[in-house]
């Protein structure tokens, strides 16, 4: 899936309301490279895991960006540089299987030693940079990528919530058509979603690929010689894709546990599984980027917005507690088939963070019963071999000199690739310094006084901001909603509106800004507590906190209407991964069913 902030960008299993509320941030272009550097040096007497395979004692010699020679006791030239290894262990360069990338998800992969990525859903404008870069030795500060770009998917089916315009497959007949226009964008592989939703609730509906659409598509990719995968959640749908000679899937399904039968079904079919557990975690109610954050390994090199998704979560009306205990079972069944399992994050989701959520995978991977060393090779050659990447994911010679060094054994113990010691791309040492938390020169956010908004003066609050409708609108949904100040019981504002089917995931509702300039962060660090009165119509509604990054993941709580008022309090603390010292925005919005829906909002306080 793709918060592509998303195209979260979700992003596969993701769920578009990641994004309710803000706009997607347009993607980063090229960068610029930097100048080329001298890469010739020598690593000696370091323990070698080479993407397939563990060296106890190796040297490894790189010139002009590549791997020139891989040995032991090899003869090393006196005019090198001299890198001793004894007490750490040399890896190819990580290969993220799944991710979604914007912005500065290339840098970010990198200082996490992610020196490639599989991008399952990006602005095409952006491919032609992606196949440039990655076919240059110069030295760079940004992973390499391989993409899908835009996603096949059905009208109004998943990946069209995210504001991207996108040609939908609507008809059989687009089938060569369609992965045409794909390919002409720069597409490497073809990426469909076959998922209606249900796997996350009954209210859930999307429109998606039918078999007969999913077919010809796939049919249509190999024709021209592109690897057809497929998004699913559910075990019935990945069966019938992989008959349908998908070449894999890029997430694993987890709506219920596989028979013994089905996987050996996927089994016999040679298709490779992307699990995401990093993701399907999340929509568990069990999500691994806290414990990322709080990991000393990794916390000095995230930049801020990092921290925020890692400790972001998916809305609990989506999240099933099955969801990760299922995953699990099931890769660990597709494992012991024989299916090939790639390491792949779905980052750009909340809870996961380009980069860091790589080292949290690969622990989910020997979690659900790979051993370490399978767990690095679903990360560096198996990746490299089934995508077709020629030049990479080995420490072999002739291959460019992406690699990691790091203190201890990730054989034995996974969690030692946290423990960089220096990461190579094309031969040249990577800067991990983040991202400065304030840079030089900007604003510091204002400090929020306390806030009310009692609707005596129609809809304006004590910060002179104005409530505005917040809708599905931007991402093509047609839900509408109604404010106005009313007087019937004393001063109150009523919200009204007509959820309706045109956005993935349909919502509408009350925004109020909390800057007199629209989506700026002003700092509540001072404050602690969001209270309000509310009645409704019986309808769950979210309550959500837009914090952190503009364009980022909104922090949500769920409440139950009444006909009656009811006193709301909330701990601003209690939206779990929201900023309090970048607050946006308040929102209070009704999402699914679709219908009409009411409610009526008074004594509104952040305090």
């Amino acid at each position: 899936m793709r918060a592509l902030h998303w195209l979260i960008a979700s992003c596969a299993i993701a769920l578009g309301l990641l994004l309710w509320l803000t706009p997607a941030p347009t993607p980063g272009g090229k960068q610029p490279a930097k100048p080329a550097a001298a890469s010739e040096f020598a690593i000696t007497d370091v323990r070698l895991f080479d993407g397939n395979k563990l060296w106890p004692d190796a040297d490894v010699i790189v010139r002009d960006g590549l791997i020139a020679e891989v040995g032991t006791s090899l003869d090393v030239p006196a005019s090198l540089t001299v890198i001793e290894g004894r007490g750490k262990t040399l890896l190819p360069g990580l290969i993220d299987s799944h991710v979604h990338t914007w912005g500065e998800a290339r840098r970010q992969m990198l200082r996490f030693g992610v020196t490639t990525a599989l991008d399952m859903f990006t602005d095409p404008t952006l491919l032609p940079g992606f196949t440039s870069d990655r076919e240059s030795l110069i030295a760079s500060d940004q992973a390499d990528i391989w993409s899908a770009g835009a996603l096949v998917t059905a009208k109004g089916g998943h990946g069209t919530q995210f504001g991207m315009a996108i040609d939908t497959y609507d008809d059989v007949a687009q089938a060569a058509a369609i992965v045409k226009s794909r390919v002409e964008q720069g597409s490497d592989f073809i990426k469909l979603v076959v998922d209606d939703g249900h796997a996350y609730g009954d209210t859930i509906d999307l429109p998606t690929l039918d078999m007969q659409r999913a077919r010809a598509v796939i049919a249509a990719a190999h024709t021209a010689q592109r690897m057809a995968i497929v998004h699913v959640a559910q075990v019935d749908d990945g069966l019938a894709v992989i008959e349908a000679d998908a070449d894999g899937l890029v997430h694993v399904f987890s709506d219920r546990v596989a028979t013994a039968d089905e996987i050996r079904q996927i089994a016999t079919r040679d298709a490779l599984v992307i699990p995401t557990l990093s993701v399907v975690g999340g929509l568990s109610g069990t999500p691994s980027g806290r414990a990322l954050v709080a990991d000393s390994s990794l916390l000095p090199w995230l930049e801020t917005a990092q921290r925020d998704s890692l400790q972001a979560q998916f809305p609990p009306q989506y999240q099933r507690a099955s969801h990760f205990a299922n995953g699990l079972a099931n890769v660990a069944a597709l494992h012991r088939a024989g299916v090939a399992i790639l390491a792949g994050t779905d980052a750009g989701n909340p809870g996961t963070a380009h980069g860091a959520s790589m080292h949290g995978e690969l622990a989910l991977l020997v979690q659900a019963g790979l051993t370490p060393a399978e767990a690095l090779h679903a990360a560096t050659a198996l990746p490299a071999t089934r995508f077709g990447l020629k030049d990479r994911g080995q420490i072999s010679p002739g291959l460019r000199a992406d690699m990691l060094l790091v203190e201890g054994d990730p054989t034995r113990d996974i969690t030692a690739t946290r423990n960089i010691v220096t990461i190579w791309k094309n031969g040249a040492a990577v800067d991990r310094s983040p991202a400065p938390a304030n840079p030089t020169g900007a604003t510091l956010a204002p400090k929020l006084p306390p806030l009310t908004s009692r609707f005596e003066d129609g809809l304006t609050a004590s910060n002179d901001q104005v409530w505005m409708i917040s809708t599905d609108s931007f991402m093509g949904g047609t839900s509408t909603a109604s404010l106005a100040a009313a007087e019937a019981e004393g001063a109150f504002m009523q919200v009204s509106g007509v959820l309706a089917r045109g956005a993935a995931y349909p919502w509408a509702g009350a925004m109020l800004a909390l800057d007199e300039t629209p989506m700026s962060a002003v700092d509540a660090s001072a404050l602690t507590t969001l209270s309000f009165r509310l009645k409704g119509d019986g309808r769950t509604l979210a309550v959500m906190l837009l914090s952190g990054e503009q364009g980022g993941t909104p922090n949500m709580l769920q409440i139950q209407s009444t006909t009656n008022w009811q006193d709301y309090r909330f701990a601003l603390s209690d939206f779990a991964g929201a900023d309090i010292a970048r607050l946006r925005a308040v929102v209070i919005a009704a999402s699914l069913p679709v219908g009409e829906f009411a409610f009526a909002l008074d004594d509104f306080e952040i305090h």
